[in-house]
């Protein structure tokens, strides 16, 4: 191997290695720290409050459909959920948290990478999907 082709592959290496890290890094930060919870069974009237959050979020009047959807409490007792909405192009996950009276979402994946990102936030949380 020429030693041209031998310092190409070398840069194309720690090109892909930088690449990698940035990707990392950016993972890291869009988490930020977020604290595990301990999980809870949700009411019928925390599920409607999720429904009536998430149509908010869409600016829909439509029924909301959700899926398989888990509920947990911080140690400030306040329960964070993670869960999947049903849409035209399929499930997509969602996660928020119960406010005084509302449930606010926080996380309504639009992408691949959203989608990636809410998964990845709601597994550290201790409520994967």
């Amino acid at each position: 191997m020429s030693m041209r082709k031998h310092c190409v592959r070398l840069r194309a290496a720690q090109l892909s290695l930088a690449v990698m890290l940035f990707t990392l890094s950016s993972a890291q930060a869009q988490l930020g720290s977020v604290e595990p919870v301990q999980r809870v069974s949700l009411t019928d009237e925390q599920l409607t409050k999720i429904q009536d959050g998430v149509r908010r979020e869409l600016k829909t009047s439509d029924p909301i459909q959700l899926g398989p959807t888990i509920g947990g409490k911080d140690l400030k007792g306040v329960i964070h959920v993670c869960g999947w909405i049903g849409t035209q192009s399929g499930l997509v996950p969602f996660s928020g948290r119960f406010s005084e009276t509302t449930f606010v979402v926080i996380r309504l994946a639009t992408d691949q990478r959203g989608a990636d990102t809410t998964m990845a936030t709601c597994k550290v949380r201790g409520l994967g999907l």
